[in-house]
């Protein structure tokens, strides 16, 4: 990865006895025992974007509006299209158990083993993402042991089809603690960033599978505004890099992102995971998936952007795949499956969260309701057949 920091006009020499000046500072604070974590933190993250600051120039380079126009960069492209532009970041969030982590294997096996012209997609042609060429992934997990990520790998390749002696298998990357003798992942202090970046390439996609997990360090909490501007920073200064980052997250238990909201400012996309009403258990890995935020939004892509339900299946091989149908078509089936139970729209409504009035419309193009019959009068002779 690059340094962060560049030497410029001030000079080596003047630049290495202000490094060595401010470095003895960081070591005195961080061996004084009178002073606690945090406060050193802090300190030397301070110390460091000074230095940073000194070396870069302090002053901002705006560009007026005819130079913007004039400037030669090239067209927005995309890593997965519609969803994930070239140097975008995206969060995927949901409680423990949802399928995130399924989830953005799925999408980082898609990306690393594509065609190398042409569309590939993600899960089947009935959920338009694609992805237009292959490029190298870096996975980091901070959660998962090794023995279940590779279980997984191995059967979702499987399920696509990939061979796994092919080269393009290689072209999947993958950091995890249980190989990590020393160091362990993390993306909240400086040297756990330049431990990762050094493993990137200009270009590149890079997973971090969890926010919670990869940004443990103590006395500093990912559920803190502080600790996410540490992050945040790194993410853009990856983006300068034109790598790509898809980072996984948990849900509390109100069902929106642990933490801070300040992390949607910087997002392209965000996507949330959740159980359906009707889950169980015996339903494995089946979840909804509602984007909450597009950046890149366009109408004729909209199709991209509906809300959809995932589920996991297994065929007698052990090879996993991505089943996907759009969530309108889940509650038309649910609410009518109800009402030839013998349940009233007002039921059907109050156990499904449907609006009453769209519980009926449902019911009307199934053809299942007289039109002839008022409402009023239906639920009278449910409720009485239910009786």
């Amino acid at each position: 990865g690059g340094a962060i920091i560049a030497v410029g006009s001030r000079g080596e020499k003047s630049f290495r006895r202000e490094l060595i000046h401010n470095a003895s500072q960081i070591q005195t604070k961080a061996m004084a025992e009178t002073e606690d974590f945090a406060s050193t933190y802090d300190h030397a993250l301070t110390t460091i974007a000074k230095l940073t600051a000194s070396q870069n120039g302090a002053g901002h380079h705006p560009i007026k509006g005819r130079a913007l126009l004039q400037l030669d960069v090239q067209p927005p492209s995309f890593v997965i299209h519609p969803i994930l532009p070239m140097k975008g970041i995206m969060l995927i969030y949901a409680k423990e158990g949802v399928g995130k982590t399924k989830l953005g294997l799925a999408m980082a096996i898609a990306i690393a083993t594509a065609a190398d012209h042409g569309n590939t997609y993600v899960f089947t042609p009935s959920l338009p993402w694609t992805v237009p060429q292959r490029r190298r992934v870096v996975y980091v997990d901070g959660e998962m042991p090794v023995e279940e990520m590779k279980e997984a790998f191995e059967n979702l390749c499987t399920g696509r089809g990939q061979s796994l002696i092919a080269d393009e298998v290689d072209n999947f990357e993958m950091i995890t603690p249980d190989l990590e003798e020393k160091y362990q992942p993390n993306i909240v202090t400086p040297e756990g960033q330049q431990r990762i970046e050094k493993q990137l390439k200009d270009g590149d996609v890079l997973f971090l599978d969890n926010l919670s997990c990869l940004g443990h360090v103590e006395g500093v909490s990912t559920n803190e505004a502080e600790s996410w501007w540490s992050t945040q920073a790194w993410l853009l200064r990856l983006r300068r890099r034109n790598i790509t980052t898809a980072v996984m997250h948990h849900a509390g238990k109100s069902g929106d992102q642990l933490g801070t909201a300040a992390k949607k400012f910087v997002l392209h996309t965000v996507l949330q995971l959740k159980h359906p009403k009707d889950y169980q258990a015996s339903d494995g890995l089946r979840c909804e998936a509602t984007f909450q935020k597009v950046r890149k939004f366009r109408f004729a892509n909209a199709a991209a952007f509906f809300p959809f339900e995932l589920k996991m299946q297994e065929d007698p091989r052990g090879a996993l795949f991505w089943m996907h149908r759009p969530l309108q078509d889940v509650v038309e089936a649910q609410v009518v499956g109800l009402y030839k139970l013998g349940m009233s729209p007002t039921e059907i409504s109050q156990d499904t969260g449907v609006e009453r009035t769209k519980v009926y419309r449902i019911i009307d193009e199934a053809g299942l309701r007289s039109k002839k019959v008022q409402p009023q009068q239906r639920e009278r002779a449910d409720t009485g057949s239910n009786g």
